[in-house]
């Protein structure tokens, strides 16, 4: 079999200019603010909300309690700067909820966690910013927090440091929380549900919790009044209406009172505000005591009450932020079973990228999956990697990274290799870097560390580094051991509790709602019907109804709204973040349809900007015109979307220009952290016209649910329908099991490639399927017909049909080679590839998708360097042209053979054609060499181009 590849490029005969770049200290989007506006709002309310359980209704609670007298609350103190984020969700929440499990006092620093561990990845590096609760958080679910002995101190080395040594990190590890969940107090029932956590954290345990919250900074305290409980203490009535600081809960007091009316009573039962309802936002009896991160000398030694009413009004009204305060699961121990031990030298922190991976394949260069972290992400300035640039030893730090969930992809005791990647985003060749080692720490059976055999590896410039160590851990794998779902009855609500084997306990579930993703070239789509917006100088909005109903992650909706900064979405509370640090973190935690996504963009018809929209019954697309506002002259941005009925959606880019790129961002996502499809894509610069993304939806059942506790109810009302419902479970150490169940009313089937578990097919090659049937009804079914069809138009189907005479209830039957195709050569590497299996029965027509992964090799241009002392071909030279080839795809390239052919006559190549490459493994290349000759036709500083036709067996 040969396969074809053109690679066209261009060689300078004489010289090359470089483009420079220009690089901004302050990491764009950020400002100098803690204040949350409504868009925190609407990410921070994307929480799990803690739901008061149907006991608690009537269980009986003190009229006060005071959490402040428990040994786990740390002593007062005077946070450093911007951190008060950090202050009430680490140093008080995190540092209570974790000791108060482990039965351990908080007033010496073995027990205590610094607030700076975790805020410096995301203040810019000097300190400036405020960051709100949800990016500390994800430090502290993935990486952990040290105490404040391993750190140093609670603020030591200030605003900038990162933290090294990998003893300390690893100490890191195991101080975690499971999550972050929501408590809406702005009513009665939120009260309640707060006092129970307070109380007894909502399991009946002897003592309580703490909670989190934010609202103004407190300055407006006033007395509580004489002759009342605690009379002279200090009390905030009202809040001003500015969300800019955080602050905790240790307690509540039901007998507090303050006389918002003047008329000399308490009552809980008069309209204060005069709008016809009576409900907490009257009360003037009761009120939650809590600590700020002022120091003792502040208010009541560093406590103040605040009132319930302060609870339920509005923000503007006096009232907390978003009603809702936020409460910690924590972990009371996380034993990490799989890290990295990683020593990276380089001078300037904001241009590196640190990602993990792993490959099933022991031989292949190129890991099948790549784990990214919040942390390590081309952030905090541009600082020698531990800060204090003062100091050379500064420039290299040693850290740990918890690589546990990247063993979800492989087998246990299966040989693998794992992947340590660093990426460089350094356009002006600003420092130079290396990984000086790199180990891997297994920890299942005591600790054993496996080096990797190179050190001091220098980073690739401007681009990305890669070491890698083969190794074949061992471990208890998590197992979901539920067998499958009952057959379900239309009308009738499926109900299953889910269970889990292996691992550390507990248990956590999710449903995998995740598109399948492919990267292709199409045409552009230039429509230019409806001009939805033409002027935009900020992130403005237009609402389009669509005609079909869209199904997006399980929902329907009829309607989008589209913004002129590159989105779509579906939710009416939907904002940007007052401070973004992260734009993936963003929108993993956003409803959104985003072809590019960025802030920094503004239309003008000036420049023939504009959205448009074009739409039917079959499919609405919405394409962009537009460029970045402060390089409206340089920039232009052309993308588009479409949508389909099915939920499928398309991604198209054409003309993609800009001189520097600002924070941008493309993917889809569901806001849950675990639905979620971030494509890779170049800098903009770099995406090519043509490029074209597809993310492919899966049917979902009317209705479906699942706990975090693995209570899986599904409804549906219609009849044959035979569909998948994917779930995730995810153990103590982060450990994960995915496990697919069919739900059916009776007809189940599947089809497997011949010879491969994983269902991919080989490009240019014959695919054998069999077919596997179950009859899980009642009844025997007869005459059952199957047809196998596709859509796409490099696959050929040659036996497609199948019928099996008879089914006996509970009877199974596998057909070999029930159904014949053929892909062609030149579908790419990773493509999936929807085929429609039809099955009747019973007068029932059932219709059921699969998606093949394609395997292919996949050869491109590594890099060419022209063999002489100057590496340029001058006029009338003769020289080596050095070809490097790499094997981007996920299967070996047999007997790689290349011819250059050049465009220009006046050059001349010398060597025999076609030159062997020889083999070339995925992820690695081959270099060969072509003897040519320019004549003189050619100018100083002028080019020309090639074509390389590479073929491949």
């Amino acid at each position: 079999m040969k396969r074809y590849l053109t690679l066209i490029f261009l060689l300078t005969i004489n010289f090359a200019i470089a483009q420079q770049y220009e690089r901004s200290t302050v990491p764009a989007g950020l400002q100098n603010t803690t204040r949350l506006t409504a868009a925190d709002a609407a990410i921070l309310n994307s929480i799990e909300e803690v739901e008061l359980p149907a006991h608690y209704l009537g269980k009986a609670l003190p009229d006060s309690l005071d959490n402040s007298i428990h040994s786990w609350l740390r002593p007062i103190f005077t946070q450093d700067g911007m951190s008060c984020m950090q202050s009430t969700s680490i140093a008080y929440n995190f540092t209570y909820e974790i000791n108060r499990l482990r039965g351990i006092p908080s007033d010496i620093s073995d027990n205590q966690y610094p607030t700076h561990f975790a805020w410096n990845f995301f203040n810019g590096g000097n300190g400036w910013f405020g960051v709100n609760y949800l990016f500390t958080m994800d430090v502290l679910k993935y990486h952990g927090t040290p105490n404040i002995t391993d750190y140093g101190g609670f603020h030591y080395g200030g605003r900038e440091r990162w933290m090294s040594g990998y003893d300390e990190w690893y100490n890191a590890m195991n101080n975690r929380i499971s999550g972050i969940r929501k408590i809406y107090v702005g009513d009665e029932e939120g009260l309640l549900t707060l006092k129970h956590w307070l109380n007894d954290h909502l399991d009946g345990s002897a003592t309580g919790g703490v909670a989190s919250f934010i609202a103004c900074s407190p300055w407006d305290y006033v007395n509580l009044p004489s002759g009342t409980p605690n009379a002279g203490k200090y009390v905030m009535t009202a809040w001003r209406p500015e969300a800019s600081h955080g602050m905790t809960i240790v307690g509540y007091n039901d007998l507090i009172r303050y006389d918002y009316n003047n008329d000399g009573q308490y009552t809980n039962d008069v309209d204060l505000n005069g709008d016809g309802i009576l409900d907490m936002r009257d009360w003037e009896i009761g009120a939650l005591k809590f600590v700020n991160s002022y120091g003792e000398y502040w208010a009541n030694n560093g406590f103040c009450f605040m009132m319930y009413k302060t609870l339920a009004d509005d923000i503007e009204q006096g009232g907390i932020w978003a009603n809702t305060v936020h409460v910690l699961d924590v972990k009371e121990q996380h034993d990490t079973r799989l890290t990295y031990k990683i020593s990276l030298e380089h001078g300037c922190r904001k241009m590196i990228r640190v990602r993990t991976g792993i490959s099933s394949n022991p031989e292949s260069n190129i890991p099948e999956y790549i784990q990214s972290y919040t942390i390590m992400n081309f952030q905090a300035d541009c600082h020698y990697m531990q800060g204090n640039d003062t100091t050379p030893d500064h420039k290299t730090i040693e850290f740990g990274l918890d690589v546990t969930p990247l063993l979800l992809h492989i087998e246990p005791g299966e040989v693998c290799k794992f992947f340590l990647i660093v990426d460089e985003n350094d356009p002006q060749n600003y420092s130079d870097g290396q990984v000086k080692d790199f180990s891997i720490m297994d920890y299942a059976n005591g600790v054993v560390e496996i080096p990797c055999g190179q050190q001091n590896v220098p980073l690739t410039d401007n681009g990305t580094t890669m070491l890698s160590i083969i190794y074949d851990p061992d471990f208890e794998d998590v197992e979901i051991i539920t067998e499958g779902l009952p057959v379900y009855e239309p009308g009738q609500a499926v109900e299953v509790q889910l269970a889990a084997s292996g691992g550390q306990l507990p248990y956590t579930w999710h449903l995998d709602k995740n598109y399948r993703m492919n990267l292709n070239s199409a045409e552009f789509p230039m429509i230019e019907e409806n001009l939805l917006i033409e002027n935009s100088f900020v992130d403005s909005l237009a609402v389009q109804e669509l005609e079909f109903s869209f199904p997006f992650y399980g929902n329907n909706f009829d309607t989008v709204i589209v913004s002129s900064s590159g989105y779509l979405y579906f939710d009416e509370n939907f904002f940007f973040w007052s401070y973004i640090v992260d734009m993936a973190y963003f929108l993993k935690n956003s409803r959104v349809v985003a072809p590019f996504l960025s802030t920094e963009m503004m239309m003008s018809e000036q420049y023939s900007h504009g959205l448009w929209y074009e739409g039917d019954e079959n499919s609405a697309t919405f394409r962009w015109k537009t460029g970045y506002s402060a390089q409206l002259e340089e920039s232009d941005f052309n993308f588009a979307v479409k949508l389909f009925p099915n939920g499928n959606i398309e991604f198209f880019y054409g003309n993609m220009k800009t001189v520097e790129t600002n924070k941008w961002i493309t993917g889809i996502a569901d806001g849950d952290f675990v639905n979620y499809s971030l494509p890779e894509l170049p800098e903009p610069s770099y995406i090519q016209s043509g490029t074209h993304l597809e993310f492919i939806s899966g049917y979902l059942p009317d209705s479906v649910t699942l706990s975090r506790e693995g209570e899986l109810t599904v409804f549906e009302t219609s009849e044959a329908v035979n569909t998948d419902i994917k779930v995730i479970v995810t153990d103590n150490t982060l450990l994960q099991a995915k496990k697919t169940f069919q739900l059916t009313d009776g007809l189940e089937y599947n089809i497997q490639v011949q010879g491969n578990e994983g269902n991919t097919i080989t490009n240019g090659q014959l695919t054998y399927m069999n077919l596997l049937v179950k009859n899980r009804g009642t009844e025997t079914l007869q005459d059952i017909g199957f047809k196998l069809s596709c859509n796409h138009e490099m696959v050929t189907i040659s036996d497609f049909q199948q019928l099996i005479e008879s089914l006996q209830p509970n009877e199974s039957i596998e057909v070999s080679r029930a159904f014949i195709c053929k892909t062609n050569d030149f579908i790419s590497d990773g493509q999936h590839i929807a085929f429609d299996l039809e099955a009747t029965a019973l007068q029932k027509t059932y219709q059921r998708a699969f998606y093949m992964k394609i395997s292919a090799a996949d050869i491109g241009m590594y890099e060419l360097t022209v063999q002489n002392a100057t590496g340029i071909l001058e006029p009338g030279e003769t020289a080596d042209l050095q070809i490097r080839l790499i094997n981007n795809g996920s299967i070996k390239s047999v007997n790689v053979r290349a011819g250059l052919i050049p465009d220009d006559p006046g050059i001349t190549v010398n060597s025999s054609q076609p030159i062997n490459f020889g083999t070339i493994l995925p992820g690695n290349t081959a270099t060969a060499e072509f003897n040519i000759t320019s004549d003189y036709s050619f100018t100083y500083g002028s080019g020309t181009g090639f074509t390389l036709e590479v073929v491949d067996e």
